[in-house]
């Protein structure tokens, strides 16, 4: 049975709220933020001009983000990330 929407709000902003934060975080400076972040732009940069990941590696995150990137190069990448993180620590 569908929701009133002042009841799906709480589940909304348990999304968004932490989407922001995470948002705000990645994006306070011009670099990918944390210590794999460069790995994840040259990795996603390989799989869409050739098709295969440069450094062997499991695939899965990078197939995930490569729309994220086709839309907004490392920028598309940190609101892959961000957007995925808040799920991660609910």
């Amino acid at each position: 049975m569908l929701r009133r929407v002042e009841e799906r709000i709480p589940e909304l902003a348990s999304f968004v709220i932490p989407f922001i934060i995470n948002l705000l975080v990645y994006t306070r400076y011009p670099i990918m933020y944390g210590i794999d972040g460069p790995y994840y732009i040259v990795q996603e940069r390989s799989l869409i001009t050739s098709g295969w990941i440069k450094y062997p590696d499991t695939p899965p995150a990078f197939l995930i983000l490569a729309p994220f990137y086709l839309l907004g190069g490392g920028l598309g990448i940190k609101i892959g990330v961000g957007s995925s993180s808040p799920s991660h620590r609910c």
